[in-house]
This record gives structure tokens, C-alpha cells and sequence, in this order.
């Protein structure tokens, strides 16, 4: 015996010691450590029921691991939707939305529940919603992320906002997208600014 940590089980007196990888998806996740101080304990079929049993340890092992990952990338996706200072949404290539975070009442007025299940066009001005649906269709033609497009929506209070849109298109591997998810982003105050620009430019040519 050498004193180091693996020979640590024949310092203690133990005459029988199996060490079982547990494996999960081809890694190893864990050590199934079986001693006892009797010699020969550990059969060549004692072994391979150990390492079954093994085997289903860590698979389970791995959903845990799978669940809890899941569990935390929830959370932090319920924290970006819910906190983000843009509006996310979800909308399908008929226009009809699925989805609207938190952050459309305080931007638009509405409820997110007032949204879910209208159609988009009575939302956006007349002369924009065109540019939209372009938008949508190129997308799922594509099924690439595209620049967004500027188009004014309508407030709950009636007032006029210009909002900028990005989609991404999800969909199944080999198939045609069929929903998008949205984020938008409030540019009211640019598009003022912009237009106060363009109103002194004309003065001073006019001047």
C-alpha cells in the first residue's frame, strides 16, 4: 500500500473494493464505490449487475441534470421577457399574435390578455401594415432573420407610436416556419427627432 487517495480504501482494511463509473450519454457523471473487508466479495457478475444498476443511475442522473438546466433557462427567459424595456411577442404567418410580454401595456396600453388571439392589422396604421406582412412572408420564405421594419401602431388611447420590429422564424427541422418570435422597440422619440431635423433643414434652405 502507498498512502495516496486511491490506495486510501487498503489503508482502512478493506480486502474487496468496486469502483463502478456512472455513465450518462457516453460521460462519465459520477463513481458507485462498494467496499467490504472480506476478500473475493466482488463476483464477475456482482460487477455487471452494479454496473446496470450504474448505468440507470446515471441516466437519471442526466434528466436531473436536463430538468434542472431546463428549469434555470426558464427562468432566465421568464426574467428577459418580463423585465425587457422592448415588447416580445409571438405571431403567426396569418398575423394572428400568440404571445405579448408585460412590457406592451406599458408601452401600448393594452393588456397582454387584451392582445393574444387579434389579428395584428387593426393595430398597425393602414399605410404600414403592408410593409409587415412583406415582412412575415419573406421571413418564412427565408426562414432567415431579416432587418426589421418602422411602422406606426396605434396606442390603446388612440395616439400614434412608431415602433421597429425583428422576427425570428421557428420551426421544426425541414419545415417551413409557421410562427415568429417579434421584439419591438418603441423609436417614437427618433422619428420626433428626425422630423424636427428635417423641418430646420427645410427652413434654413428656405432661408
Amino acid at each position: 500500500p502507498r498512502w495516496h487517495p486511491r490506495n486510501e480504501c487498503v489503508h482502512q482494511g478493506y480486502a474487496s473494493v468496486a469502483l463502478v463509473p456512472i455513465r450518462g450519454k457516453q460521460r462519465i457523471v459520477g463513481l458507485l464505490h462498494l467496499n467490504d473487508r472480506r476478500k473475493g466479495r466482488f463476483s464477475a457478475d456482482t460487477i455487471a449487475a452494479l454496473e446496470g444498476m450504474a448505468s440507470h443511475i446515471g441516466e437519471a442522473l442526466m434528466r436531473k441534470e436536463a430538468e434542472e438546466a431546463l428549469r434555470a433557462a426558464e427562468q432566465r427567459y421568464r426574467l428577459l421577457v418580463d423585465y425587457s424595456q422592448s415588447i416580445i411577442y409571438t405571431i403567426t404567418l396569418e398575423g394572428t399574435l400568440t404571445f405579448a410580454s408585460p412590457s406592451w401595456k406599458e408601452t401600448l396600453g393594452h393588456e397582454p390578455e387584451e392582445i393574444i388571439g387579434r389579428d395584428f392589422r387593426p393595430l398597425v396604421h393602414a399605410e404600414d401594415r403592408a410593409a409587415c406582412e412583406e415582412l412575415l412572408r419573406r421571413t418564412a420564405e427565408t426562414g432567415a432573420v431579416l432587418p426589421g421594419v418602422e411602422y406606426r401602431v396605434f396606442h390603446k388611447d388612440g395616439s400614434v407610436r412608431w415602433h421597429r420590429s425583428v422576427i425570428s422564424p421557428v420551426a421544426a427541422e425541414g419545415r417551413s416556419p409557421t410562427l415568429f418570435v417579434g421584439n419591438a422597440v418603441d423609436i417614437t422619440e427618433r422619428k420626433a427627432a428626425e422630423a424636427e431635423q428635417e423641418r430646420l433643414r427645410d427652413q434654413l434652405l428656405q432661408s
